[in-house]
């Protein structure tokens, strides 16, 4: 089930919103391990 409007956001600091199909796209990354928080505005678990 896609998730609309979550925040990914990256540890370098680069951030996106999910789309309606729950994709997003963080562009030009360093090479790497990184690590996502998703955050939501509604404050529910999925």
């Amino acid at each position: 089930m896609p998730i609309e409007g979550v925040l990914v956001r990256l540890d370098t600091g680069a951030q996106a919103f999910s789309d309606r199909a729950g994709l997003f796209r963080l562009a030009d990354l360093p090479a790497g391990s990184h690590t996502l928080a998703l955050l939501t505005t509604d404050c529910r678990v999925r």
